[in-house]
């Protein structure tokens, strides 16, 4: 079921990424989640020459609907 529930989660944000991504409103210089909205950064660590960033995100399934499930995610630098 986890598994799963990753690769609906990966599907997911790739299915609304490209739409996000090229909104006049989604930031060029500030973090931004790539898909869904972004909750609280949950932390940032700088660990081997690299800064990384966990934060909780909620995505919307295929209709549109926001879900009840929140997913951490990781940015790199």
């Amino acid at each position: 079921a986890h598994k799963q529930a990753l690769k609906d989660a990966k599907s997911t944000i790739e299915s609304i990424k490209k739409e996000m991504t090229a909104s006049k409103w989604y930031p060029s210089y500030h973090f931004a989640s790539q898909a869904g909205l972004m909750n609280h950064p949950a932390a940032i660590v700088y660990f081997k020459n690299a800064y990384h960033l966990f934060y909780e995100t909620e995505l919307k399934d295929s209709t549109g609907k926001k879900t009840t499930v929140m997913y951490m995610q990781q940015a790199l630098t």
